[in-house]
């Protein structure tokens, strides 16, 4: 059994874990807060966007032959940046988004983005020669190396605050090496749904088809299908007159949509960011309960083993006082 000044050095020394356990989780909260905020004032850019999108595919509606000179034309700047493709081709080279963290102490937040990439190499047969990487955090790069796949480019030891993370240059990269090169684009993140819900995530990003566009977006959760959202809207009182679109509705939309896909990748990345501070908090919080548990247990050994040594030196005493008397 361990001596009073070992047990002595344990509680030391786990008092001191749980302060610093106890003050991660803190720090955490207040990142997951600012997150939050984030994620809040951002929607509402998103929704007017989303509405002139909603409002530029009524337009198109009431033109059939509209859709065929947007979309259709090869010259169009939507073909032609390969945003746009009127099939989806599941042939040739895909390109991978991957948003995970540089640090650890986040519970299975980063094993639970590697497990995802792991299967989404698996359901879609990549390989270093069929796919390409573009990385943001240590972890995900440590791992995507370790399985010998080709990153393109990596962001790594990025500040904690994602309104300065350098989403324009990231959209940018994507669109600049989906064109003529890829077929597909996919990201891999962690969906925030709330502090002890979360799920690694893919998604397929590029390119918009006329499914896409036709199915429609959700607010809070971006590009995913509703019924037929076109039919559904309810004209505001801008959809009441015509409207004109300069230099034409088809680079007007070639804008908006890679302005979508920018305000697309910064949501991705503040539900990761979310994520990890909602992992970090809970397992700091546990291992802040582990140690008070801990903690109890070695004050209670203490106790006896100290209350043992004070009785047994008192027996000692009484024993020695009776043989003298």
């Amino acid at each position: 059994m361990a001596g009073l000044k070992e047990i002595k050095r344990r509680i030391s020394s786990i008092q001191s874990t749980k302060k610093t356990t106890y003050a991660m989780k803190l720090v955490s909260a207040a990142k997951l807060r600012r997150v939050q905020e984030v994620v809040s004032a951002s929607s509402i850019y998103y929704y007017e966007l989303y509405r002139m999108l909603e409002n530029i595919l009524i337009d198109i509606k009431k033109q059939p032959d509209l859709f065929a000179a947007i979309f259709e034309d090869k010259e169009s700047p939507l073909i032609q940046h390969g945003v746009f493709r009127l099939s989806p081709e599941n042939a040739g080279k895909t390109l991978v988004l991957v948003i995970g963290g540089n640090r650890g102490l986040s519970g299975p937040y980063n094993s639970s983005i590697n497990k995802k990439c792991s299967k989404i190499i698996r359901d879609e047969g990549l390989t270093n020669d069929n796919s390409d990487w573009i990385v943001i955090g240590k972890k995900p790069n440590d791992y995507l190396q370790k399985l010998g796949l080709n990153v393109l480019e990596k962001y790594l030891g990025l500040p904690e605050d994602t309104e300065n993370w350098p989403i324009a240059e990231i959209t940018a990269k994507v669109l600049s090496l989906f064109k003529d090169v890829y077929n597909r684009a996919f990201v891999v993140y962690t969906k925030f749904n709330s502090a002890l819900s979360m799920e690694a995530t893919s998604e397929q990003i590029l390119p918009f088809t006329p499914d896409l566009l036709n199915d429609g977006m959700e607010l809070d959760s971006p590009f995913k299908v509703l019924k037929n959202p076109v039919e559904d809207v309810k004209p505001d009182i801008e959809t009441q007159f015509s409207r004109k679109y300069e230099p034409s509705i088809a680079d007007f939309l070639n804008v908006l949509l890679a302005k979508l896909l920018d305000l697309r990748i910064f949501n991705f990345c503040n539900h990761s960011k979310a994520s990890e501070h909602a992992s970090r908090m809970t397992a700091m919080d546990t291992a802040t309960k582990n140690a008070g548990e801990l903690y109890d247990g070695l004050k209670l050994q203490y106790n006896k083993i100290r209350q043992s040594t004070i009785t047994a030196e008192l027996l000692d005493i009484i024993g020695g006082a009776n043989a003298i008397s």
